[in-house]
């Protein structure tokens, strides 16, 4: 929220998929929504978008106008939110595309100088005086006070409410939250499943079985893990595909020495 307040008129919360980056943009609009020096909060949902046509739209939708058809409706848009006065236009899964949404905020920030933007993406837009904010999953070091291991344990405590947490339970648990790396989303899928498995029965299920469907840990969440993992997957080049799979060999990181080695045969 400071980012905004102090004057930032471009925030880009940038990370990977899963981390949180629209829950935490949701929450920011959320504030912002109640404080009476904006006109207006807008979010606006990109997800399904695939042209800079779709982008208008969204916006438009958002904010409640209709632009109609014609060649003037990025005009007609630009008009609108110069009038909208002091307003926060948060704009939500952008990374798919990044050229067409840099080159509208970039034109619309310069026109309108009451706007402020919020952006959530898996990339910063690189335009000048943007702050990209870094959003990264959860401190998942196994200690008492790790934030990967207390989400999972609140969000556990919703499915079953005497949720042991302490001895060999709290260790499953923080070998759980390690395993999918704090990934908050990960986290939120597993903590789901545990009215059926404990914390040790899932981690065992996640190493011996073959994918998450085949351990028993399914469901609408899991969905929502693989299509963010999908999606970032078909961002990618062929030869950063080529590169990553190469990479798969490692458990547990590696080197910079080793994984240029591996990348070199596999490329």
């Amino acid at each position: 929220m400071a980012l905004v307040k102090d004057g930032q008129r471009l925030v880009t919360l940038r990370g990977a998929a899963g981390f949180g980056k629209t829950r935490l943009a949701h929450e920011c609009g959320r504030q912002w929504q109640q404080q009476p020096e904006w006109n207006g909060v807008w979010f606006v949902e990109l997800r399904s978008c695939r042209s800079e046509d779709d982008v208008l739209d969204a916006v438009a939708t958002a904010i409640n106008v209709v632009l109609g058809a014609g060649l003037e409706r990025s005009d007609r848009l630009l008009s609108i939110l110069i009038n909208l006065g002091p307003t926060v236009v948060i704009v939500d899964n952008a990374e798919h595309l990044l050229p067409t949404v840099k080159e509208l905020c970039a034109t619309w920030l310069e026109a309108a100088p009451e706007l402020r933007m919020v952006v959530t993406s898996r990339e910063g837009l690189g335009l000048r005086g943007e702050v990209q904010h870094i959003v990264g999953p959860l401190s998942a070091d196994g200690s008492e006070r790790s934030a990967a291991v207390d989400m999972f344990i609140q969000r556990a405590r919703a499915v079953v409410a005497d949720l042991a947490s302490t001895g060999p339970a709290h260790a499953a648990i923080a070998e759980l939250v390690s395993y999918v790396d704090g990934n908050p989303l990960a986290i939120e899928v597993l903590a789901s499943r545990t009215a059926l498995l404990s914390p040790a029965q899932l981690m065992k299920r996640l190493i011996h079985t073959d994918g998450w469907s085949a351990a028993g840990i399914g469901g609408h969440g899991a969905e929502r893990l693989w299509t963010a993992l999908d999606e970032s997957w078909q961002s990618l080049s062929t030869v950063e595909q080529v590169a990553l799979t190469g990479l798969s060999v490692f458990h547990g990181g590696a080197s910079v020495q080793a994984a240029e080695s591996v990348i070199a045969a596999a490329t």
